[in-house]
C-alpha cells in the first residue's frame, strides 16, 4: 500500500488492526451473521470507519479523482 497523505508516498504494510478489522469486513461481506454482541465497541466502530473510507474511494474514483495527488 501507499501512505496518501505522505510527501513521499512511501510504501507501508498495512498493521495488525487493520488487518483485523479487514478480516472481521470479509467476513462480514460473506454473510457471517455478526450479533451485536458478538465484537467490540471499538471494532463496530472501526468497521464503520473502514466502510465509509472505501464509500468515499469508489466515490472518488467514480468522479474520475485521483486520491494519489
Amino acid at each position: 500500500m501507499v501512505c496518501a497523505s505522505c510527501e513521499a508516498r512511501e510504501a507501508h504494510a498495512p498493521g495488525e488492526w487493520f488487518a483485523h478489522v479487514w478480516f472481521l469486513r470479509s467476513l462480514a461481506r460473506g454473510g457471517y451473521p455478526f450479533r451485536r454482541n458478538d465484537l467490540t465497541v471499538a471494532e463496530w466502530i472501526a468497521l464503520g470507519e473502514l466502510a465509509e473510507e472505501l464509500e468515499r474511494i469508489r466515490d472518488a474514483a467514480k468522479a474520475g479523482v485521483d486520491l494519489l495527488k
